[in-house]
């Protein structure tokens, strides 16, 4: 059963009116909520969602319907739980930033899901809404597992650059897409592999011209079949992973030769020293 942690919640439906407005306000906000994160509860079957509210937010209604989604094992094409429920906050209260979910498997992850529609009933106009997921994961034996994370890792040479990219097993998506681009063009070429932690995809750039520094970019987009059934679209991808990275100079070149040599002289020097 759910919880939340403040006050002003009612059941399901919009229910009567109160406090509405003699004018219609001035400033409608695009987004009614902001959804933060999903944590993990006080003991292993439990989880809480935490959310935000834009500024100066103003209604007569904010519906909240949450979808609560358990994925089990692995399996991510289908839940093995799925839960919904709607509440109902009036009069622009933004005092309830949370609510709690129980009757969970430890150590499941779990993607919640809310659709928030903002209203003014005395005008009977919707102001916004927005559908919002997040993914989360369940204590086990009260700790709280390491989430693994989508991870870039260069290697530079003269003339390439490759970015490999690990994408964990374990997050409850089962479509994805690894993509890397060199100065904004996206690479198309790629070798793959994995092993029982990870999916990996290395993009090699090759071709580049010594002694010139590159902007290298990698992200993924990513879905869970089932929840973009429900929600098309709104699981979505990965932040993007950007930097800069110079390929070398060639060996024997200028660059290279007052390398080698003051590494010569910087031996020669702490032999000398040792001798001594």
């Amino acid at each position: 059963m759910p919880h939340n942690t403040g006050v002003g919640v009612s059941g399901t439906g919009l229910g009567g009116s109160s406090g509405a407005f003699n004018n219609p306000p001035s400033t409608v906000t695009d987004r009614t909520i902001s959804l933060q994160s999903i944590q993990s509860g006080n003991n292993d079957s439990t989880a809480s969602i935490t959310w935000n509210y834009p500024n100066s937010v103003v209604y007569d209604f904010l519906s909240l319907t949450f979808n609560v989604y358990q994925f089990e094992n692995g399996s991510f094409d289908q839940p093995s739980l799925s839960q919904t429920y709607s509440y109902n906050l009036t009069n622009s209260n933004t005092t309830v930033t949370s609510m709690s979910f129980d009757e969970l498997v430890p150590g499941n992850y779990i993607i919640a899901c809310v659709i928030a529609l903002q209203y003014y009933q005395v005008y009977n106009t919707t102001a916004a809404t927005s559908t919002q997921c997040s993914v989360g994961q369940t204590t086990l034996n009260l700790t709280k597992l390491q989430q693994l994370s989508f991870t870039a890792f260069p290697t530079v040479s003269v003339t390439q650059i490759s970015v490999t990219l690990f994408w964990p097993n374990e997050l409850p998506y089962d479509k994805l897409t690894m993509n890397a681009m060199l100065n904004n063009k996206i690479s198309s070429t790629y070798s793959t592999s994995s092993n029982d932690t990870y999916e990996i995809r290395t993009y090699s750039f090759s071709g580049l011209t010594p002694r010139t520094t590159y902007s290298v970019c990698a992200w993924v987009n990513y879905s869970n079949s089932y929840i973009n059934k429900e929600f098309p679209g709104v699981l979505g991808g990965s932040p993007m992973i950007c930097g800069s990275y110079s390929t070398y100079a060639p060996l024997g070149s200028v660059k290279q030769t007052r390398g080698s040599l003051l590494l010569t002289i910087t031996m020669i020097v702490i032999i000398a020293i040792l001798l001594n």
